[in-house]
């Protein structure tokens, strides 16, 4: 507590440094490690429930949970995942994926993606509503968390760019709003470009600096409501 003291603690602090640095590495090894034995690869299926027009068409399920990651089908063929949900709530299903913001920040690349039919709930899984919020918003909320720590130790800046591809057409949704914000500017033609590193950059992207959890979920909303939405009959419920 006696700040007067500080000035003759930092030679020993100083020397805290290289062994801090190796813990880091450490925990960073240790964390990734774990996540390599859940493998590079994870696949996980999320059962939708019945939706009111199909309770009232009186429709069954037709999946039947066997264990935490096997399901059967109604004709009898068994499936196996890492992790079943059935449906399962947003918290369990962000628990799964809670690991891989912090292989982000320790410079992994990571992708969550959902697959699925027209209706499955893959908008729900990952966006969810402003009461069940979804994997997207959980991890910015999870990532400032983790980021809050490193800050005290580091300089960290978070930017974002988001893209969508339609009709095999790369639209950046980020893109600077035209005078009164009544609609996106066009954007120059976005190209796909390999680095040296064997990485791929999306060249004329915009990226927009987040300096914290709401500003960052004000940028996803804002892709969001940039995407191109088609109306389907398979989604009017």
């Amino acid at each position: 507590d006696d700040l007067s003291a500080l000035p003759n603690d930092l030679p020993a602090a100083r020397l805290l440094v290289p062994e801090i640095r190796e813990v880091e590495s450490l925990r960073r090894q240790v964390h990734n490690a774990i996540e390599d034995i859940k493998g590079h690869l994870r696949v996980f299926c999320r059962i939708r429930p019945l939706n009111d027009k199909e309770r009232q068409n009186n429709d069954e399920e037709v999946v039947k949970v066997v264990d935490m990651m096997r399901l059967e089908v109604s004709q009898g063929a068994s499936y196996s995942f890492d992790g079943v949900f059935a449906p399962g709530s947003q918290e369990e299903v962000f628990e799964d994926c809670k690991g891989l913001v912090q292989s982000a920040i320790d410079g992994y690349n990571v992708t969550i993606f959902a697959y699925g039919q027209t209706g499955a709930g893959k908008t729900f899984t990952l966006y969810g509503t402003p009461e069940q919020e979804g994997i997207a918003g959980r991890s910015i909320g999870h990532l400032f968390e983790l980021l809050g720590e490193l800050r005290k130790k580091h300089a960290v800046a978070v930017s974002a760019s988001m893209v969508e591809l339609y009709c095999g057409k790369l639209v950046d949704l980020l893109r600077p709003m035209r005078r009164g914000g009544s609609s996106p500017t066009n954007s120059p033609k976005l190209n796909l470009r390999t680095c040296h590193d064997g990485g791929t950059q999306v060249e004329n992207l915009t990226e927009q600096e987040a300096k914290d959890v709401p500003e960052l979920r004000r940028l996803l909303n804002r892709g969001l409501a940039a995407r191109t939405v088609a109306a389907h009959s398979m989604n009017a419920d």
